[in-house]
């Protein structure tokens, strides 16, 4: 696995850049429209409100703040500071409240059996071996409680396709237009040799650690 100092600087450096204003009402941002069809999906299997939720890796916590204009008691747990500081101006926009806890995955500062609701949305495939925070997302959660995993499997990702578009728009405007190719190259490095680690786990292998881990009835689908 890469050296996992440099990606926790790679994700405090991606969320330090990331926007903080959008509007989770009409018109939204693309990242916005794709959460809250995420979000539509899930409320056909979280639990009723007031439940407690737990959001790992939350970035941006997008589905917690939906969920907490919804009335749900959130909690969002990432290692990455500008994370956890994106995640609460969210939430003060929104003037709505949640709970942000500095933490790793793989250790949650947490008791046993708290959480109604234990969900993570691209994170597991950042991991070498996702067994162990598998197995302290179960570990947390109520023994009646849902897990809800959103995963990128075989090192394909929404965000490379979306670099693939802008990089196809971006470059024939700065090779035609700037008269810079260099530019384009530049900018979208990372769509070639991504700075991020993934592992190249298989939506069955993924299943298998979840019933290794004490999860029972699960359901595999897609957004």
């Amino acid at each position: 696995m890469d050296d996992k100092q440099n990606q926790k600087e790679f994700w405090e450096k991606f969320w330090q850049e990331a926007p903080v204003k959008e509007n989770f009402e009409e018109p939204v941002s693309q990242w916005i429209f794709v959460d809250k069809i995420k979000f539509a999906c899930l409320t056909k299997f979280i639990p009723p409100k007031p439940a407690k939720t737990l959001e790992v890796g939350c970035g941006s916590a997008t589905i917690s703040v939906l969920l907490a204009k919804e009335g749900y008691q959130t909690t969002m747990v990432d290692f990455a500071e500008h994370a956890l500081l994106t995640a609460k101006q969210r939430f003060q926009q929104q003037n709505i409240i949640g709970e942000f806890i500095k933490a790793n995955a793989e250790t949650l500062p947490f008791a046993d059996n708290t959480f109604d609701l234990v969900m993570s949305y691209g994170l597991l495939e950042h991991f070498e071996n996702p067994q162990k925070a598998i197995s302290e997302m179960v570990r947390v959660l109520k023994p009646s409680g849902i897990f809800l995993s959103d995963i990128v499997t075989r090192r394909f990702s929404v965000l490379t396709v979306g670099k693939t578009i802008s990089f196809l728009i971006r470059f024939p405007y700065h090779l035609i237009i700037k008269f810079n190719p260099a530019k384009a190259f530049w900018d979208y490095k990372d769509l070639f040799k991504p700075s991020f680690y993934e592992n190249s786990f298989s939506v069955n292998a993924y299943k298998k650690m979840m019933e290794k881990s004490g999860l029972t009835n699960v359901k595999l689908f897609g957004f």
